[in-house]
């Protein structure tokens, strides 16, 4: 396994066992603190796992529709994140790759529109 590649793979268990602490600190304390530990959690803590399991598959050679979400919602503003670890933890072909990545998040992201949502995310519906 490449050295780089056992970095990432750090980063990742880090990020589980940080979402695993915040949610037993969130059961100590209620009101404002609690909501800003889940919020905390849900949001950067969150995202920064989604994007570094992206990077960490597409390192490992998988293409980005076996490792993403399949909820309609792909964000292509994570690209650039998933890019930056990408560079910095993968082999030269995996950087090389990089702009089939990118088609496939824009293909990801282009299919939600033959859905009738017209790019639209879950929260352009609320009420």
């Amino acid at each position: 396994m490449n050295d780089q590649r056992t970095h990432l793979k750090i980063k990742i268990k880090n990020l589980a066992d940080e979402a695993r602490t915040i949610r037993t600190e969130e059961r100590k304390v209620h009101g404002m603190a609690k909501w800003n530990l889940q919020h905390h959690r849900k949001t950067v803590v969150r995202d920064a796992a989604r994007r570094t399991q992206i990077a960490y598959q597409f390192i490992r050679g998988r293409d980005y529709e076996s490792c993403s979400s399949h909820n309609g919602f792909t964000r292509l503003s994570d690209f650039s994140e998933v890019s930056r670890m990408v560079k910095k933890y993968g082999s030269a072909e995996s950087v090389n790759s990089l702009p089939i990545l990118e088609a496939d998040m824009k293909l990801s992201r282009s299919g939600d529109d033959e859905d009738g949502k017209d790019g639209k995310d879950a929260c352009s519906y609320a009420a």
